[in-house]
């Protein structure tokens, strides 16, 4: 089985991800056939250091360092990633998430489902589930459980397990996985909004198992919200609310519901106006 896995980086040098040292600790990968792009997404130029890549290279089969200097939006990097790239397993992580030996034994153990998603706790409070959502609500401990095909499922994006036969399924039904309208936020929510919607119809059976957690540290665990984080919230919110509303009286009250959560400016606003007309994120090339 081919696994390969993609860490999308930011401002970091690679020795200081997290997710890459969780990974080297682990020695079962070494045993496998295993493979790694880290995505440098700027803003500087960076290379592994020479000890270092040795170090990953005793870990996995192949080391793939890519570059962009532009920031990309996750959407674009990973649809390009899973369009170029040959794998059975694509582990999706972003680089503060901690990898643990029994994640990776599910991995190698359920090579016939079509989706692994990992419990997320966050780091400061490990013994709480923030994601997935199941129909909504968090779940509690529930490892090795499949998910009905009649639930929902939303989660984020670092630790999921997607097969390749995922792949087929959406391009036959002309979509990518992640929608390209979105850049940052919202990414891994267009992901799941695609896949409840094939797995309500009757010709896409689409497995999906919960499995052992990982811990991250979720931004949104800060009190304080900066600026540019607020824009990225809206953009994230107004998008969703023009796509994947089901009708205009819940678009409505999706919208009303999120002018009462935050308290918006004049620019904010404008912002709102700009997204909901142009169909997509700032950055989005769509």
């Amino acid at each position: 089985m081919n696994i390969l896995f993609l860490i999308v980086i930011y401002n970091k040098e690679v020795k200081c991800s997290t997710s890459i040292k969780s990974l080297l600790d682990i020695s079962l990968i070494s045993k496998h056939n295993c493979n790694t792009i880290v995505f440098n997404n700027g803003p500087k130029e960076i290379s592994i250091e020479s000890n270092f890549h040795k170090l990953m290279m005793e870990t996995f089969k192949r080391v793939d360092l890519l570059q962009s200097l532009h920031n990309l939006s996750l959407s674009e990097i990973y649809n390009s990633i899973i369009m170029t790239n040959d794998f059975d397993k694509l582990v999706i992580l972003d680089d503060d998430s901690e990898i643990s030996e029994d994640f990776f034994k599910d991995i190698i153990s359920n090579k016939e489902l079509d989706l692994l998603v990992p419990q997320i706790r966050d780091s400061k409070n490990i013994d709480i589930n923030s994601y997935p959502l199941i129909n909504g609500m968090p779940i509690s401990r529930a490892n090795n459980w499949v998910v009905p095909m009649n639930k929902t499922i939303f989660s984020i994006g670092s630790g999921l397990v997607i097969d390749r036969s995922i792949k087929d399924k959406f391009y036959s039904n002309n979509m990518n996985l992640f929608d390209s309208s979105f850049s940052f936020y919202g990414v891994d929510f267009s992901f799941f909004q695609r896949l409840n919607f094939l797995r309500v119809k009757e010709s896409n059976h689409i497995s999906v198992m919960i499995c052992s957690p990982l811990n991250h540290a979720r931004a949104q665990a800060n009190k304080e919200i900066e600026p540019w984080r607020m824009n990225e919230i809206i953009v994230d919110n107004i998008l969703s609310i023009k796509y994947y509303s089901k009708n205009k009286i819940i678009a409505l009250l999706s919208l009303f519901r999120f002018l009462r959560k935050y308290k918006l400016n004049v620019n904010h606003y404008k912002l709102m106006l700009k997204v909901y007309f142009n169909g997509k994120h700032p950055r989005a090339k769509r």
